[in-house]
């Protein structure tokens, strides 16, 4: 462990975090309870920025290698910086959208970046995509954005998730130990502020990530995986990757056949994902958090276990299936399952 890395990073991140939560309601970047937001007080999204500044530096003072191309990371800026528009004006969803889909298509063209094979998924051996893989890249750029952005709802989620997916990649890959050890950092003392743990009665020093933060991530985590579990250099296997992120993928891909089921906008925000569902049980904001990030922790545990014993790839996969076919009834009859829970409670 680099402890100039480690304090140089500390350092930097908390007088991001300090002085842009003064700037914040000045430059409009704060987020005002509605009738679905239902925190007190005008909370600074500040923590994306933060981080992104935070991490410059640091590069700038230091050796650190950085894992992403011109190109992805120019591309990264861009949705980035579209994020950071979205907290000030909230962009119309069809406009995000279609920011998200011009970067993927971008990340694919210019980028050089894609799927080309799934692995062996079927029992037949390695599946490889062809020109398909790179509609299949569009799609899954497009759904892990928006799968980390909207997992966003509850303090500390977002987080926690991202420091388990850099966990396990630091894990799997050594390699890169300066980087993920550093964005871990990163995202811990983010952590701290939005759990307000700096926070007194007298001054609240709260903060969120904001669609910037969450998007750059998104981007950047899909990217990373995508680089990590292709040809020719193969350091994770695809089915992996499903494992690692399977808590934001499973959630947003649950919430989007129950939109369409319900004949509901599919961009519509809702107060039906997983964490939701966990509060409606009786659970505290905390309580939901910790039992959301030790499932994520749990199915990475199992992805990666499957990684380094080498277990067969299409029967991680068909399990990972029927885990996910578990978790779309769950959602499906949340609602039903909630109220069984909650008579048994009161019994």
């Amino acid at each position: 462990m680099n402890m100039y890395l480690v304090i140089l990073t500390v350092i930097c991140t908390v007088i991001s975090i300090l002085s842009l939560s003064k700037l914040a309601p000045v430059t409009g970047l704060v987020d005002i309870p509605d009738s679905r937001k239902n925190h007190r007080g005008r909370i600074p999204v500040i923590g994306g920025l933060a981080i992104a500044i935070s991490l410059c530096v640091v590069l700038l003072l230091s050796t650190l290698k950085w894992p992403f191309s011109l190109e992805v990371s120019l591309l990264g800026l861009v949705l980035f910086l579209s994020g950071l528009i979205d907290d000030k004006v909230a962009l119309a969803p069809k406009l995000r959208i279609m920011v998200q889909v011009a970067v993927a298509i971008l990340t694919v063209m210019v980028g050089d970046l894609y799927l080309m094979f799934f692995g062996d998924i079927f029992f037949v051996g390695d599946f490889y995509l062809g020109f398909w893989g790179k509609l299949l890249t569009v799609l899954a750029i497009v759904t892990a954005i928006n799968a980390f952005n909207m997992i966003d709802g509850i303090d500390g989620l977002l987080a926690l998730l991202l420091i388990n997916v850099f966990a396990v990649l630091l894990i799997n890959d050594p390699g890169m130990y300066d980087f993920y050890f550093v964005v871990i950092t990163l995202l811990s003392v983010f952590l701290a502020f939005n759990l307000g743990l700096f926070s007194t009665r007298q001054n609240s020093r709260k903060i969120f990530m904001g669609d910037a933060g969450s998007m750059m991530f998104g981007y950047f985590v899909v990217c990373l995986l995508i680089d990590k579990s292709q040809p020719p250099g193969i350091e994770i296997r695809p089915v992996t990757v499903l494992w690692i992120i399977a808590i934001p993928l499973m959630d947003l891909v649950a919430i989007v056949i129950r939109r369409i089921l319900k004949k509901q906008p599919l961009m519509k925000a809702d107060r039906e994902h997983l964490h939701h569902i966990f509060m409606r049980m009786g659970l505290s904001d905390r309580r939901a958090l910790a039992g959301i990030t030790a499932l994520a922790m749990l199915f990475s545990s199992i992805g990666l276990l499957g990684e380094r014993f080498h277990a067969n790839e299409s029967l991680m996969f068909i399990a990972f299936f029927i885990m996910f076919a578990v978790y779309l009834y769950f959602i499906l009859h949340a609602w039903r399952i909630v109220r069984i829970v909650n008579l048994m409670k009161r019994r």
